[in-house]
C-alpha cells in the first residue's frame, strides 16, 4: 500500500497533547535546513573575497557571521533532539497505556482464542515503532524537503546553468524503482520478525505443553522454517540496498563531475567565479543525502502503517 492517511489520522487524539513539541520539531527543522543550505554560501564569500583577492578585509565581521549562523545550527538541533525524544517517549507510554487498559476490559473469551505473542507483539513492539516514526522520521522528511527546496534555489541564483546540470531526475528514478521493492522486502522482514516474537513466547509459554505432548521436535521444525524465511528476505532486503546505494553515489559523483568540468570551463571563460563554482560543488555532494533520506524515510513510513493497524485493531 502507498501513504494512507485514514490510518495515521487515528494517532492525533495521541499526538494532539504534544502539538507544542511536534510545532517546535517543525520550526527546527526549517531553521536546521536554512543553516545547511547557507553554509556553502559563506564558503562562495569566503574564497571569492578573501583567497582570490589575497586580503583579510572583513575578515572579523564574517566570522562573526559564520559562528552566530554555526550558534543558531547547534541551538535549533539541541532543542529537536530534545523535543524528538520527548514526543517518542510520551507518545510511546500513552500508547502501551492505552493498550493494557483496554486488555483489561476484554472478555476470557479473547485470551482463549489470541495468542500471547500476539499482544506483546502490538503492546511492546508496535507501539515503539510508531511512537519513533512519529517523532523522529516524519519531521525528517521535512528537512529533506526544505534542504533540496533552498539548495535548488541557492543554486539556481548563483548560476542557472549548472543548476540544471545537477542529474537530480536520475535519482529520482533510481529511488523509485528501488524503493518499492526494498520496502516490499522490508515489509515482509517485518512480518516474519514478528511470527518469530509469537513462537518464541509461544515456545516458553507452552514448553509444559510440548513435553507433556512430545511435540519438542516438531517446534524445533517451525522456529528453522520461520528462521529460514527471515534470511532470506533480510538477504534479499539488503541486496537491493547493496544495489541502490552505489548507484546513488554513482549518480551523485556524475553530477559533481558535470558541474566540477563544465564550471571550471565557465570560470576560465570568466563567465562564473571561483567561489561560486566552489559552492556548487558543495551542493552537488550534499543535495543526493536528503533525497535519498526522503526515500528511506517514506519506505519507513508505508512500511510502519500495518503497526498502527494492528494497534488500533487492538484498541477497537
Amino acid at each position: 500500500k502507498s501513504f494512507q492517511f485514514s490510518i495515521w489520522k487515528r494517532l492525533f487524539p495521541f499526538a494532539k497533547p504534544y502539538k507544542k513539541l511536534l510545532l517546535l520539531i517543525v520550526i527546527t527543522n526549517i531553521l536546521i535546513s536554512i543553516v545547511d543550505v547557507s553554509l556553502p554560501l559563506f564558503q562562495r564569500y569566503a574564497v571569492d573575497n578573501f583567497i582570490e583577492k589575497g586580503t583579510l578585509d572583513g575578515l572579523p565581521v564574517f566570522i562573526a557571521a559564520y559562528l552566530a549562523v554555526i550558534i543558531l545550527q547547534v541551538l535549533s538541533f539541541v532543542f529537536y533532539t530534545l523535543s524528538a525524544m520527548k514526543t517518542e517517549m510520551r507518545m510511546g507510554r500513552d500508547l502501551k497505556r492505552a493498550c493494557f487498559v483496554h486488555l483489561q476490559t476484554l472478555s476470557f473469551s479473547y485470551y482463549n482464542t489470541t495468542p500471547v505473542g500476539y499482544i506483546l507483539a502490538r503492546v511492546m513492539s508496535d507501539t515503539n515503532k510508531i511512537a519513533a516514526i512519529t517523532a523522529w522520521d516524519l519531521i525528517d522528511i521535512l528537512w529533506a524537503l526544505s534542504y533540496v527546496s533552498f539548495a535548488f534555489l541557492s543554486m539556481a541564483m548563483l548560476d542557472l546553468r549548472l543548476a540544471l546540470m545537477v542529474i537530480v531526475p536520475v535519482i529520482a528514478v533510481l529511488t523509485t524503482y528501488f524503493q518499492k521493492r526494498i520496502l516490499f522486502w522490508n515489509r515482509k522482514v517485518r512480518s516474519i520478525n514478528s511470527r518469530i516474537t509469537g513462537a518464541f513466547n509461544e515456545g516458553i509459554m507452552g514448553a509444559k505443553t510440548s513435553k507433556t505432548l512430545v511435540i519438542e521436535d516438531k517446534n524445533t521444525h517451525e522456529f528453522s522454517g520461520l528462521t529460514e524465511e527471515m534470511r532470506n528476505a533480510s538477504v534479499r532486503a539488503a541486496g537491493l540496498n547493496a544495489l541502490y546505494i552505489p548507484l546513488v553515489m554513482l549518480a551523485s559523483s556524475a553530477a559533481t563531475a558535470i558541474v566540477l568540468a563544465r564550471g571550471g570551463n565557465l570560470v576560465l571563460e570568466h563567465g562564473i567565479l571561483i567561489g561560486t563554482l566552489s559552492a556548487f560543488t558543495t551542493y552537488a555532494v550534499s543535495i543526493f543525502e536528503p533525497i535519498q533520506q526522503m526515500a528511506r524515510v517514506l519506505a519507513n513510513i508505508i512500511a510502519v502503517q500495518p503497526n498502527i493497524e494492528r494497534v488500533m485493531g487492538l484498541l477497537d
